[in-house]
């Protein structure tokens, strides 16, 4: 439609493009920066004679004009000023007029004249909101908003629009909530952070932001050390992976975040508000002109146990922003807040290990401490607020009863507890607020009945003895009751069987679990790692679930599956067995599709992972309430190599979710009684009662207790401990019977010393049998294997240890005519020869590292800087060298080697590079330590050689054992007199210049060259040697030579 006109000049005008505002219309008054002491507000203006004014949708006019104040509507004048506005109240304003045409539509371009100017003396008398009222037990409470004003001071309202994706959550490859915030703690690249896309259509781009308030409602979380990020992407058009890395690129900096909060452990569920700091109020400036916000919410910590989720758009409380401005001319002075110290002086590192230290009761340093004084304490919003003079000088609340219209209490906070009511009786409110300048309107009426309310208590509580203590526990009282439970202790299995390697009983595997309750449970092998190929399936009974009005179904497991190559799931039928259906967990499987070469369940979800399930843990399963018979399967499978501990199956739950209830009070903590006594009040669902007596009876209860002092029915159970553990004590002595000092005694990883008593106590031992290892500095080592039982009483073993003696060696025999000719080396002159370090005797053990020793032995395949321990073998032995140790922290190796006086060695043939798979878990090597076992070596000198893989280096121990063989007849000590031997040679025609080279060969090979051929007495030469001995003082007399003849040996 073409307009038409009135004005030829305003045609021409417009059309030249060359109008100013100044130009057809005018303010004169209100002036800029005026202030205006009443709420009759004049405005004196101005019109160009050539514009013809009028009524809207005139048609003998030019338009009219419309007045804005702070860019709303506030009417329209239809004549020539001046004009006025009514009950204009307390506030700085942007005044606007500007010429429309009669449709109320814009020229082109805009023809306004704009003024900024403060009313004072005229506060707007704002009324509270929101009231809702909370019936209870005889009370009723009552919660309301603060007053909210509508002049210039009063934030925009920025909320997210109602759709997918304005609020959410992402792991960084996918999108995990399309409405729920979420900040979980995890490694940085795939913890899951969230969002919130803010709505800022209809703000203009002319004001100054002065702050930004985040309104949010936090609905579950616990302990979060966690930050308000910006996002400089839209979350609308942005792939999962690059938000998620612009949520987390400044969650770890507080300098840039706009929020930087270290929450105590008591931060709890409710609605906060927190004015954002940093750049938040600028950034929100720079993307007005886009009409949107985003911020991210991440969660520092470490760990998935720390975590905050907050309520998104589709949740009951959405997030808001309340955008402090002023237009130009007056700013207002909001409150901004400062940047939070980055000071703080701990790594992440460190936060994680005191926050998971705290929350498991475990050790930590004490230094830690300190991470605290960072922490803020807050509670959510329910307290006294000062309301803004923006709305009048405020001063209480009237409450209004309905029912009588007339004020029964006031109040200076926003809640207030109407007491000592009739149940079963509805009372309605209405709430005012009253100001110095008047009463505010009221808000609408609100009703509520209190009724009579029964604390629910708490549900499956049980408990077990343990050693003069017993541990109880239960479930919260909004955990449903089981309708049926097995631990799979009875003899039939509950009913459940197993096939292909699903197998009931108690686990026996070093590297698997106990059970999860009790003794029994299923695994797919109880006494080792699961089959290569496997297809194992354990099936249930048909269970009827049809009286269940949201049945549950839900499993204790434990599972070391290969990743990815190898894993289980579970499977419901409804047709008898007919046809099998995966069946998702509440929280999904984390493989999503397994190996297509598993023998099982081939390209399946399942569960899968050596790390992320090695402990127990419940699954839970929703099941379909339409369903009457129902059956599961829970099937395994894997590929053709790799071999892990495999799936373990306790405690089988089916559960009814569907009995909830209306809560009157917060359910705050629990107490535990013995024997009708108060023993303590806890806020967890377990408790430890120490200091009991074994074999005798303890009474326990637990009540769940609710705001404000609601306590439920006792709940009890009966418990007796008893001894879970054994000791083995006794007395380590020598042969004359004295007691031995300082000898260090060993089962497992229980250790203990003897004193000057000679007594040592190995306590709290598994039940069952131990090997227990004697050793001392001056003794030989010895070892018993000694069975733990489970009683008050020790298992009494004595030792005796024999004092260490040295030996001769490397008996070497020559025949000379009629003579038989033997050398030997000298007792305690055993050299190190080629190697680093001598080991005297077996068993052997020694703790050390090949860092900056040299390559000096060519061990197999690539190798690096070595290590050598030479070892004399006196007789044929067969031995076990193992670097299984949590000492050993790299790719090491081992060989065997011989080598000549030159040091040019040659191998055994004995080498290993990594031991069998898995078979050293507590070793934190990248590769299972070395493992040489039943090496044969007859007599001569050797030398185990550690290295490390194509030069890895690092930190080892090292354990040299015998493990079965040699010679039933130990060769005895022998002496040999040099000097004789060289008459003897002479003696038997061999000229005296040969026998003294032949001696003279053996002294250079054998013995040192303080060795002189004219001394009777060798033997007591200061011989170069390593001494194994230490404190005791044995003389050496000399040696015994024996002859091996089939009837005996013979002392000849």
């Amino acid at each position: 439609m073409v307009r038409n006109f009135q004005s030829l000049l305003l045609i021409l005008v417009l059309s030249s493009g060359l109008i100013a505002q100044g130009n057809v219309v005018q303010i004169n008054s209100p002036t800029t920066g005026e202030l205006v002491s009443t709420s009759y507000l004049p405005i004196d203006y101005s019109l160009a004679a050539y514009f013809d004014i009028g009524d809207s949708a005139c048609t003998n006019c030019d338009g009219f004009i419309r007045v804005t104040l702070n860019y709303a509507y506030a009417g329209s004048f239809h004549n020539t000023g001046p004009d006025t506005l009514q009950d204009v109240t307390n506030g700085q304003y942007l005044l606007g007029l500007e010429a429309v045409d009669p449709e109320g539509n814009s020229f082109d371009p805009e023809i306004m004249d704009t003024v900024n100017f403060t009313i004072v003396g005229n506060p707007e008398l704002c009324e509270p909101g929101g009231l809702t009222v909370y019936a209870g037990d005889e009370r009723n409470v009552l919660v309301w908003n603060e007053p909210f004003s509508a002049s210039s001071e009063n934030p925009f309202p920025a909320t997210p629009n109602s759709v997918d994706y304005n609020t959410g959550s992402t792991d960084g490859s996918s999108f995990t909530e399309n409405s729920e915030i979420k900040g979980h703690g995890g490694p940085l690249t795939s913890r899951e952070s969230g969002w919130a896309r803010f709505s800022l259509l209809g703000m203009s781009p002319a004001v100054n932001i002065d702050s930004v308030v985040f309104n949010y409602y936090v609905n579950e979380t616990n302990w979060p050390y966690w930050s308000v990020t910006p996002v400089s992407v839209d979350p609308l058009t942005t792939d999962a992976a690059t938000l998620h890395t612009d949520i987390n690129a400044e969650g770890s900096s507080a300098t840039e975040s706009y929020l930087y909060q270290f929450e105590s452990s008591a931060f709890s569920a409710g609605f906060y508000s927190n004015t954002l700091i940093n750049n938040a109020s600028s950034d929100l400036a720079d993307a007005v002109p886009n009409g949107y916000f985003v911020l991210g919410v991440v969660d520092r910590d470490f760990s998935a146990t720390y975590y905050l989720d907050i309520d998104g758009w589709n949740e009951d409380n959405p997030p808001s922003l309340d955008v402090h401005w002023s237009a130009p001319g007056g700013r207002q002075g909001v409150y901004n807040a400062p940047a939070i110290s980055n000071d703080i002086n701990f790594s992440p590192e460190e936060i994680d290990q005191y926050k998971n230290a705290i929350t498991n009761g475990l050790p930590y340093p004490d230094y830690l401490n300190e991470i605290a004084d960072y922490e803020t304490n807050r509670n959510p919003n329910l307290s006294s607020r000062d309301v803004g003079i923006v709305c009048g000088t405020f001063e209480y609340y009237n409450i209004y009863l309905r029912q009588t219209q007339t004020v029964i209490a006031t109040a200076d906070t926003n809640y207030w507890v109407h007491d000592s009511l009739n149940n079963n009786t509805s009372y309605c409110y209405y709430i005012s607020a009253v100001y110095t300048e008047g009463e505010s309107d009221t808000t609408n009426w609100v009703c509520a009945t209190p009724e009579t309310y029964v604390p629910d208590p708490v549900t499956n509580l049980s408990g077990a003895g343990l050693d003069e203590e017993a541990l109880i526990y239960w479930t919260s009282p909004t955990t449903p009751e089981y309708v049926y439970y097995t631990s799979f202790e009875d003899s039939a299995a509950a009913g459940f069987t197993g096939q292909g390697g699903f197998e009931i009983g108690q686990p026996d595997y070093a590297f698997g679990p106990e059970a999860g309750s009790g003794t029994n449970c299923w695994g797919t092998n109880l006494i080792g790692p699961y089959e290569n190929s496997a297809y194992a399936t354990l099936t249930s009974p048909v269970f009827d679930i049809s009286d269940m009005a949201s049945p549950i179904m839900q499993i204790n497991h434990w599972y070391q599956i290969e990743s990815y190559y190898d894993g289980g799931n579970v499977k419901i039928s409804t047709d008898g067995g007919a046809t099998w259906v995966i069946l998702l967990p509440e929280e999904d499987y984390p493989e999503d599709a397994v190996f297509t070469g598993n023998a099982g369940i081939p390209g399946e979800v399942a569960y899968s992972g050596t790390t992320i399930g090695n402990f127990w843990h419940t699954v839970q399963f929703t099941l379909n309430a339409s369903d009457s018979l129902v059956q599961f399967h829970f099937d395994f499978g894997s590929d053709a190599s790799v071999q892990y501990a495999g799936w373990y199956i306790d405690d089988f739950v089916l559960m009814d979710g569907g009995d909830g209830r209306d809560l009157d009070g917060e359910l705050n903590h629990y107490k535990v009684y013995q024997a009708g006594t108060l023993l303590d009040s806890t806020t967890s669902t377990s408790y430890l009662a120490t200091g009991l007596t074994n074999n005798q009876s303890y009474t326990f209860g637990v009540t769940a207790n609710y705001y404000p002092n609601f306590e439920s029915a006792l709940e009890s159970t009966t418990l007796s401990p008893t001894w879970l553990y054994g000791d083995i004590t006794g007395t380590i002595t020598d042969p004359n019977g004295d007691p031995l000092d300082s000898a260090v005694v060993t089962a497992g990883v229980i250790t203990d010393t003897t004193g000057t008593d000679g007594i040592y106590v190995l306590s709290n031992l598994d039940p069952g049998l131990h090997n227990v290892v004697v050793k001392h500095p001056t003794f030989d080592n010895d070892n018993a294997d000694v069975t733990a039982i489970a009683q008050e009483d020790g298992i009494v073993q004595d030792f005796t240890l024999i004092p260490k003696l040295d030996r001769p060696g490397s008996l070497e025999v020559e025949g000379v005519g009629q003579n038989v000719y033997l050398t030997w080396f000298a007792a305690g002159s055993m050299q190190i020869g080629c190697g680093d370090k001598l080991i005297p005797s077996l068993p052997y053990s020694d703790q050390g590292t090949n860092v900056g020793m040299g390559d000096e032995w060519d061990v197999g395949g690539g190798d690096g800087e070595d290590y050598t321990y030479t070892f004399y073998v006196f007789e044929d032995i067969t031995i076990t060298v193992d670097l299984c140790s949590p000492i050993t922290d790299y790719d090491a190796k081992l060989e065997i080697f011989t080598a000549d006086e030159f040091c040019v060695s040659t191998t055994t043939g004995y080498y290993n590079d990594d031991g069998p798979f898995g078979s050293c878990p507590d070793s934190p090597a990248p590769y299972t330590p070395s493992l040489l076992e039943n090496v044969m070596l007859t007599e001569g000198v050797y030398y185990i050689v550690v290295d490390g893989y194509s030069g890895d280096i690092g930190n080892y121990e090292i354990f040299v054992t015998e493990s079965g063989g040699g010679r039933s007849t130990v060769i005895a000590e022998h002496m040999f007199d040099v000097s004789l031997e060289e008459e003897k040679l002479i003696d038997s025609g061999v000229e005296p210049a040969d026998a003294r080279t032949y001696v003279a060969d053996f002294k250079a090979i054998y013995f040192g060259d303080d060795l002189q051929l004219n001394v009777e007495d060798n033997h007591a030469q200061n011989m170069p040697s390593v001494s194994t001995r230490t404190t005791t003082e044995d003389s050496l007399t000399g040696y015994n030579i024996y002859q091996v003849v089939d009837s005996g040996d013979s002392l000849v």
